[in-house]
């Protein structure tokens, strides 16, 4: 459910078995709220649509929440990697013991580092290239996110380029959307077949193709952080593209704006 997704969204105090029962606890609430409405004669949809918008705004009632959590456990356990991180740099710089073993302590840390700066939100990343990344007439940056599991799925940023005149689809645009991954674990590596996955459909009901690019890092080579991007057709004129997760019983959602925002000559 979005407005769950949305008020976990605001938990920054809580652990993740605290965050999964504030979630069954919101779930089950609205799903009673939803089964009264039925019961009085409303439509399901409609009646879960009025179940949510009882619960209020959701960043209010997950900063209300986030307040009622003690912020111990949290650092904690940051502090506790830290100290890891500072061991593995000891290791690496005065025990070289081999190449083999050297290489795979960097390659933690590389993913680690990438990890932490996904983390940041915004601006991060910039596309190196897409279906018409040269072509682009409308292009912006954008930081949705929902997790999946262990892994938080990040939507940063949109493209979108004229469809060609002779395809004779006036008012249509292909829209390059961007995607990246990162695990909740800050030294885990990033699940890339996660974000293939995924399926985009735009206001319109045009559903996105096939991912088109690999993981790559953003700098040292570490797999802390992996990127996909898609396409999928977009109506001139809507104003959302909805991203949804369903795989073996693991289910997810998030919807993204489109700003339409034109590219500078």
């Amino acid at each position: 459910m979005i407005f769950c997704d949305r008020v976990l969204e605001c938990l920054s105090r809580a652990t993740r078995k605290e965050k999964e029962a504030v979630r069954a606890e919101l779930e089950a609430h609205m799903e009673d709220h939803r089964d009264a409405l039925i019961e009085r004669g409303m439509d399901p949809m409609a009646a879960m649509n009025k179940a949510e918008e009882a619960m209020g705004d959701p960043e209010k009632v997950g900063k209300a929440l986030n307040a009622q959590f003690s912020t111990f456990w949290l650092w904690a356990k940051r502090g506790i990697q830290v100290t890891i991180c500072l061991v593995l740099i000891v290791v690496v710089k005065f025990y070289p013991y081999s190449e083999k073993a050297w290489t795979g302590t960097w390659e933690v840390l590389a993913g680690a580092r990438d990890n932490a700066q996904a983390r940041k939100g915004e601006d991060l990343f910039l596309p190196t290239s897409g279906v018409g990344h040269n072509m682009a007439t409308h292009a912006w940056s954008c930081w949705e996110t929902m997790r999946v599991g262990d892994e938080m799925v990040c939507l940063y940023w949109v493209e979108l380029h004229p469809v060609p005149d002779e395809l004779e689809m006036p008012g249509y645009y292909y829209g390059d959307i961007f995607f990246c991954t990162y695990n909740v674990n800050l030294f885990a590596p990033a699940n890339g077949e996660l974000l293939e996955r995924l399926t985009v459909v735009s206001e319109n009901g045009m559903e996105s193709s096939e991912y088109l690019l690999g993981w790559r890092s953003p700098t040292l080579g570490g797999r802390g952080v992996q990127e996909r991007f898609t396409d999928v057709l977009v109506k001139e004129g809507d104003t959302y593209v909805d991203v949804t997760y369903d795989y073996f019983g693991l289910t997810a959602a998030m919807r993204c704006p489109l700003l339409w925002t034109e590219v500078e000559p």
